[in-house]
């Protein structure tokens, strides 16, 4: 299914560190952080650690619980991807300062997580 370029394929669960034992979140592997700036507002641009996300282009669902967003999501090169759009930049925008980590989701989840300190 095309949206806008991007193919719906993956969803990514937002769950603050509080919400979440930091245990279960320490045994996934890490795709990727950053230090939220104001270059950041605009597109994350990130190198995937865990090699675990898809090539080309697709939007990723994202939900902290009660809130969801759509980030677009790119492969640029190799495992560099760029994640970016109207969702993205809302959220950026208002946790800059944070440190945002985007996991790897587990086996038989349809999510990811992102931990925000």
């Amino acid at each position: 299914m095309q949206n806008g370029g991007f193919e719906k394929c993956n969803h990514i669960s937002l769950l603050i560190s509080q919400f979440e034992g930091p245990k279960r979140v320490e045994a996934m592997a890490a795709i990727g952080d950053v230090n939220l700036a104001a270059h950041n507002e605009e597109r994350w641009r990130f190198r995937d650690r865990s090699h675990t996300l898809p090539g080309g282009r697709v939007v990723l669902r994202v939900t902290d619980g009660s809130n969801w967003w759509t980030f677009e999501c790119r492969n640029e090169r190799d495992d560099v991807y760029c994640i970016s759009g109207s969702d993205w930049r809302r959220f950026a925008r208002s946790r800059m300062g944070a440190l945002v980590t985007l996991y790897s989701r587990d086996d038989g989840e349809d999510f990811h997580m992102i931990r925000v300190r």
